[in-house]
């Protein structure tokens, strides 16, 4: 969240939004250009049955980091949630 604010975007801003748009568009533009250039190129080279085996493998390993960084997130959130219930508890107990 630091991160985001000394670059002067908010959490839920319109500038981070359109930020977060941009690097999803770019990714996807370099995947639809590069996709079709190196499997191709690897069809020629290895053959079709081995190129769908590397991309399969490709495939598998990016959905992983993918499952990987989503479940990182929600335990993330988790975190930040107790801190916050920690701290309203604190903020009860001083003030009785």
């Amino acid at each position: 969240m630091l991160y985001y604010r000394s670059y002067g975007h908010e959490k839920d801003s319109t500038s981070t939004y359109a930020m977060i748009s941009g690097m999803f568009n770019s990714g996807w533009a370099l995947g639809a250009m590069l996709g079709p250039i190196v499997n191709g190129a690897l069809t020629q080279t290895l053959g079709f049955p081995w190129t769908i085996t590397i991309s399969s493998f490709l495939n598998l390993a990016l959905v992983s980091c993918e499952l990987y960084s989503f479940v990182a997130s929600i335990n993330l959130r988790e975190v930040e949630t107790l801190k916050l219930i920690l701290d309203q508890q604190r903020k009860i107990i001083v003030n009785k």
